[in-house]
């Protein structure tokens, strides 16, 4: 897994959704007004975040409620921000005209932006840590160039997409000299290929048209043709998704020599399958949309876990200062598992306890879902692990998280249920959301689950394990926290933080003394029926189960006069 620092601006975002873009003078009305997160260094980190890479972000936050909706919507896409700083003062911010055919004119107030420095060590580190530093100009010129000389010493390959223009020549120079490649739009794309700042590497992006690369020799990638909802963050994307494995030897390519000795191959990102564009929420989403929601089931192609990789991309691994956290990101899916999903979190717990540089693990999911279970839609494009035909049950993660010899906390964020629930009620401690939801709905699709049946009895008694399991009854968060079936619940805005200050306390206890009391309280639960489980998996209850959860009806066996219109 690439390790990717991103030097640059974190921008909050104002929209302003207009039927034409005013001429100078002129004052137009704006149909929607929307906020979101932005800046071309978040938007980037983002990006690459999302397509499989370990990002850490430089970048200056202010001291305003913005800065704390912006780190939260960084850290939930798995950007690292321990080398972000605060500085006094309003963060960054920018005013966004959209227009119905989605050109868009923006005007950026530099904020926090107009102050980041690498003056501190955390940020020093995370430069010298990578292998690619991607910068952009939205941060003062000094800091920049900076960034690019530190991350040419340390041996990494300096992309730099440049942006906004206007730089004076000599700082371009100066940029030059320490850039592996420079990304840049057409319009602003001269002053690289003329004079002393002309650079061996080059990739212009030409909007509809594709992008071109110039390096040793030329070659042009069309852009599909796609119904644009909005443009803004697309270059932002197209730079943060750039990094990723050298092609295939029959595609042309720029090739850049690493100092590390290695080849690194930098082309335009082509997609050629499965394209959509939709409405999302963040300039970022919208960019990303274009990849069918997800850049990671382009770039990633199925492959067992390695390093940080979990075999799959909808769980982004991340190290965040002394923990790793595992996040399930399967949004178009609502983050229903696969089994490689399955696997890769029983995979994170060992990688996790193997590693001397972490001391726990956090699991939480993104959007308003924690995890609802297995995919019964029979989805994924992560499927080099089946059930059927590997590791069955031993791919499941439960036993595993509960024989962890580091802390293990679940923060969950929304609904939970089936598989995710028993990955919360086997981590060490469960913090959720005031908005989190739990439900058992297993015997509504044939699975006896005896995994189930025999810890909840421990947990919350046989009477409530009854009334959860016999009803598929949803329960609050509030009603989890009374039947002792999670550790805290908090408010939705503050559930990562404490769920990290969480697992920051379990991991200050003596480690020997606390695998013992793990031992002891795991022998409380007690064995479950495995056997008696494995066979329902496959027996005509499961089956019909599956098929009528997919047709969206009750199951046959309910009675007529019982069944109700789509799903139980």
């Amino acid at each position: 897994m690439a390790r990717v620092c991103v030097v640059g601006s974190v921008n909050a975002d104002l929209t302003f959704s207009v039927d034409a873009l005013p001429r100078p003078g002129q004052t137009v009305l704006a149909s929607l007004l929307t906020t979101s997160p932005g800046g071309k260094g978040g938007n980037q980190a983002v990006a690459a975040a999302r397509a499989g890479a370990q990002v850490r972000l430089v970048a200056a936050l202010g001291t305003d409620p913005a800065a704390d909706l912006l780190r939260a919507h960084l850290r939930a896409n798995g950007v690292g921000l321990d080398a972000v700083t605060s500085v006094p003062g309003p963060s960054g911010s920018a005013a966004i005209l959209v227009d119905t055919r989605a050109e868009n004119t923006i005007v950026v107030a530099p904020g926090a932006n107009a102050h980041l420095t690498l003056s501190s060590s955390a940020i020093r580190s995370a430069i010298a840590g990578s292998d690619v530093v991607l910068l952009q100009l939205e941060i003062p010129m000094a800091t920049a160039i900076a960034a690019a000389h530190a991350g040419k010493a340390a041996g990494a390959a300096v992309i730099v997409n440049a942006s906004p223009a206007g730089v004076a020549p000599a700082e371009l120079v100066a940029l030059a000299r320490a850039s592996d490649v420079v990304v840049v739009n057409e319009t602003e794309s001269t002053p690289w290929q003329d004079g002393a700042a002309r650079v061996e590497h080059l990739v212009i992006t030409r909007g509809a048209r594709g992008a071109s690369c110039l390096g040793r020799r030329r070659f042009d990638v069309p852009a599909p043709a796609v119904e644009a909802v909005d443009t803004t963050g697309a270059g932002d994307v197209f730079a943060g998704v750039r990094r990723r494995p050298g092609p295939p030897a029959s595609r042309p390519r720029c090739g850049a020599r690493a100092p590390r000795g290695r080849w690194r191959h930098w082309y335009p990102v082509r997609v050629t399958v499965g394209l959509t564009v939709r409405p999302s929420t963040t300039s970022s989403d919208k960019a990303c949309d274009v990849l069918t929601g997800r850049t990671t089931a382009v770039t990633t192609p199925p492959r067992p876990p390695d390093g940080d990789w979990l075999g799959t991309p909808y769980l982004r691994f991340t190290r965040e200062g002394a923990f790793g956290v595992c996040t399930l990101d399967r949004p178009e899916a609502r983050n229903a598992m696969t089994p490689a999903m399955y696997f890769g979190i029983k995979y994170a717990v060992k990688h996790v306890d193997g590693d001397p540089d972490l001391a726990g693990l956090l699991i939480t999911g993104t959007g308003d879902v924690f995890a609802p279970g297995g995919d019964m839609g029979g989805g994924g494009a992560d499927n080099w692990l089946t059930f059927g035909s590997a590791l069955g049950m031993d791919a499941l993660p439960f036993d595993t998280l509960r024989q962890s010899s580091k802390p293990v906390v679940a923060a969950v964020n929304g609904l939970c249920q089936g598989g995710g629930l028993q990955i919360a009620l086997c981590a060490d401690m469960a913090v959720v959301s005031d908005r989190a939801t739990f439900r058992v709905p297993e015997l509504y699709r044939g699975i006896a689950d005896t995994y189930y049946s025999q810890m909840l009895a421990r947990l919350i008694g046989p009477v409530r394990t009854r009334d959860l399991m016999f009803t598929g009854r949803t329960l609050s968060a509030a009603e989890a926290l009374d039947w002792g079936m999670v550790a805290r619940v908090v408010a939705h805005d503050e559930l990562a933080d404490t769920a990290r200050e969480v697992l920051a306390q379990c991991c200050r206890t003596a480690p020997a003394a606390r695998t013992l009391i793990k031992s002891s309280l795991d022998n409380y639960l007690g064995f479950y029926d495995r056997i008696g489980m494995q066979a329902s998996l496959g027996a005509p209850e499961s089956i019909e189960g599956f098929l009528a959860f997919k047709e969206r009806r009750s199951p046959d066996w309910v009675h007529p006069q019982l069944r109700i219109d789509g799903r139980l």
